[in-house]
């Protein structure tokens, strides 16, 4: 089964005090730098904490180099007992970047700052459940390759693929994740992944691990999902969608509608917010569970 992280911030819901086996993705700018994993009340299955290079990109005034990134991730990570996963900063390829030149250069970054990280990552004694992460950055075949093939060369524990989550075409996504195991393999981890038909897609792939934030996502916009079968809907008539409008909840066994299915309908304050997420983080979840049962009953 490929394991799901949810992407969280420190004004999110715990996921894991209602979903206890459930793996978190903590992105540095997402957080306050005094923050500590102890903090949790429950600890995730898994962690993974990322560099949060996206949001540097779009926010230059966040000044980061890698030895800088690497501390808060200790400090941030001190104390997890938990498989935990460190990324190292990389340096995202937007899809307006096309220049080969321009996308070399970013490559190259993303590659120094790797070899640092590797350096630092080893020389400092971390416990065992420590974990190096890898991200490779390109947007070609070649780029692609050519960045796999030297990130296997620097011992990470394990590899991923960064820079997919402004694409929105499905096929471009697949494809770039297909060159990049034809260097490594499938065991690697997939950033940002939002679309379900996507994620079901790689789990046939074989894919480790991806991290989304639908779930919360799609609760801000005041809307809820449900499983098996998969469907939309939108809790209230002002939302711009054209979605059929929830004005009753759905027999559901989530953790939020046990308590109160009302909870979910509910729109106006971020407390809403953070029940609905759980609850789509739930059927989200539930729905790939069913395309991998499906899909091996289909390929024993």
């Amino acid at each position: 089964m490929l394991d799901f992280f949810m992407c969280w911030t420190d004004s999110d819901p715990v996921y894991q005090d209602y979903l206890p086996d459930c793996n978190i993705l903590v992105s540095l700018p997402h957080v306050a730098q005094s923050w500590n994993v102890k903090k949790f009340s429950t600890p995730p299955r898994k962690l993974i904490i990322d560099s949060g290079a996206f949001t540097l990109l779009s926010n230059p005034s966040l000044k980061m180099n890698q030895s800088k990134v690497f501390n808060l991730q200790l400090n941030i990570s001190r104390g997890s007992s938990v498989p935990t996963l460190l990324c190292h900063l990389d340096n995202p390829i937007p899809p307006s970047v096309t220049n080969t030149v321009d996308v070399y250069r970013r490559i190259e970054t993303t590659l120094a700052n790797a070899y640092e990280f590797m350096h630092l990552f080893k020389s400092s004694g971390l416990p065992s459940n420590y974990k190096s992460l890898g991200v490779i950055q390109g947007n070609s075949y070649d780029t692609l390759t050519f960045c796999a093939r030297e990130m296997n060369r620097m011992g990470f524990d394990m590899l991923g693929i960064g820079s997919l989550a402004p694409l929105f075409k499905m096929e471009i996504i697949l494809d770039r994740v297909r060159w990049v195991t034809s260097v490594t393999g499938p065991d690697i981890h997939v950033f940002g992944i939002s679309g379900l038909e996507v994620g079901s897609k790689l789990m046939e792939m074989g894919i480790q691990s991806i991290d989304s934030s639908r779930a919360m996502r799609i609760a801000i916009n005041n809307c809820v999902i449900y499983s098996l079968p998969f469907r939309y809907f939108k809790i209230s008539a002002r939302v711009n969608k054209s979605l059929p409008l929830l004005e009753a909840p759905i027999l559901c066994d989530c953790p939020i509608c046990k308590k109160d299915p009302n909870l979910i309908l509910k729109a106006g304050e971020k407390r809403y917010n953070n029940m609905r997420a759980v609850h789509n983080f739930y059927h989200l979840r539930k729905e790939l569970e069913e395309v991998y049962v499906s899909f091996h009953r289909s390929n024993p």
